[in-house]
């Protein structure tokens, strides 16, 4: 029995092998049995990643585009690819783990791996009203219908974040440490910052102190997760920042009393500088500058969030 899976499994290893190497890619022509069948338009390396079009028989027979989809911790990672056949009529969605840096690897892991072959005419419909219940079609149609829920629950929580008088109309960032005793319940784990609204104006302030008021409005939490193991090959370091909710809701079976609206990873040297948004995805600048302070740039998250409209 393991004999035969050993041979099936290397029969299918060198069927994969020799069914990627009918197709090359020289300086953007397609080769396909060392036959020229059309050429590729756009730049694809580890670098760059932009659109790029199969010209055949000078029409675009297939037009690609990828994104990155469930950036979030909350979500599971993929890269969506986009694959419309102009001809035909048919777009399709793709998933994988990785990115692909070229049109070769996208041929055999998006297209080949689906069941769409490339022919010098064209595409053939069949193959991809066929690729449609493959595993990497309807992977990614289930993965953008969970990132598309998600979404919407941190949209809708957007409605329900906690308010404060008009009086109050001044972000202050302070550490959780220094509430002591005092500390809010039901923090986000990891919880380092707390983020307030409070009065600027001093004589209102001293008002509403002799009075016994609030001078300070509790209105979100900012989390870090810093993890540094060689030993379990484990690196990360997440930030998080979080508005808290006029009214505690339920996820699942835990009420949350506060609800993310922004994550920056802090561990990846190209990224850090963005600021991904729970609502849609987008990545934004935030206004990072390696000279600041560490809380400086956390303000700049906050300030960043209050002109979106999103804290």
């Amino acid at each position: 029995m393991k004999k035969t899976l050993v041979i099936t499994l290397c029969i299918l290893s060198m069927t994969q092998m020799m069914s990627a190497q009918n197709y090359k890619v020289k300086k953007g022509e397609l080769l396909k049995d060392k036959e020229p069948i059309g050429h590729f338009y756009g730049k694809r390396n580890l670098i760059k990643q932009e659109e790029i079009r199969l010209v055949q028989n000078g029409d675009t027979t297939l037009r690609i585009n990828d994104k990155k989809e469930g950036l979030v911790p909350e979500l599971k990672k993929y890269i969506i690819y986009t694959l419309e056949f102009p001809q035909l009529n048919e777009v399709i969605k793709a998933q994988t783990v990785y990115g692909l840096p070229s049109e070769k690897m996208i041929i055999k892991y998006i297209l080949t791996e689906n069941g769409i072959h490339l022919y010098k005419e064209g595409f053939k419909k069949e193959e991809i009203e066929a690729a449609k219940n493959m595993e990497g079609v309807t992977g990614a149609t289930e993965t953008l219908d969970k990132i598309a829920k998600s979404r919407k629950f941190w949209t809708d929580n957007l409605n329900n974040k906690a308010l404060a008088a008009d009086v109050f109309d001044e972000i202050k960032i302070t550490t959780v440490a220094s509430t002591g005793y005092n500390r809010p319940d039901n923090l986000p784990k990891h919880a380092i910052y707390l983020v307030w609204l409070e009065i600027s104006n001093k004589d209102v302030k001293e008002k509403y102190a002799s009075e016994e008021k609030n001078t300070r409005y509790l209105i979100g939490a900012i989390t870090r997760e810093k993890v540094a193991s060689e030993h379990a090959n484990i690196r990360k370091d997440d930030l998080k920042i979080y508005r808290r909710l006029m009214n505690p809701v339920m996820d699942g079976e835990n009420e949350i009393e506060y609800s993310p609206v922004g994550y920056v990873d802090l561990d990846d040297t190209f990224d850090k500088e963005k600021m991904i948004l729970y609502t849609t995805g987008e990545q934004v600048k935030y206004g990072y500058n390696e000279r600041l302070e560490f809380i400086d740039n956390v303000y700049n998250m906050i300030l960043t969030l209050q002109e979106m409209n999103l804290y």
